[in-house]
């Protein structure tokens, strides 16, 4: 019965107080929880906006170094064609001057063959004079 009692002068203590204006602690203890809640909130807010940040810094790497290897292969391709295109200029240029060293060989040739025939005329014309 003393705990009833002294249960009941508690009741109504507090409601003398509210009476007077003061308020009631679950109010306070409510508007605490949802503070805490809303910085809880906040804080694993902040932590997925750090964690997408540190995602797309990472996706953004990979972006720079795939567009990095692209333009050197790129680079690569380039240096290979021309490299093709001297090649081809080259092997022109060398059958040019083969077919000229083969065509001053020929009229060479064609020289020591019309002096024969010439000496062989001249040779003749003597033994007819």
């Amino acid at each position: 019965c003393l705990s009833f009692r002294s249960l009941l002068c508690d009741l109504f203590s507090r409601v003398e107080k509210l009476v007077d204006g003061a308020r009631d602690p679950s109010e306070f203890l409510e508007w605490q929880r949802q503070q805490r809640e809303r910085d809880l909130e906040q804080q694993l807010a902040e932590i997925e906006c750090r964690r997408l940040e540190g995602k797309l810094s990472r996706e953004e790497a990979v972006l720079a170094r795939q567009n990095l290897i692209q333009e050197n292969k790129k680079k690569a391709l380039m240096k290979k064609e021309e490299t093709a295109q001297l090649m081809r200029q080259y092997a022109e240029r060398r059958l040019q001057e083969e077919k000229g060293m083969r065509d001053l060989v020929e009229q060479v040739a064609e020289g020591h063959k019309n002096t024969k025939q010439a000496r062989f005329k001249l040779q003749k014309y003597k033994q007819q004079i």
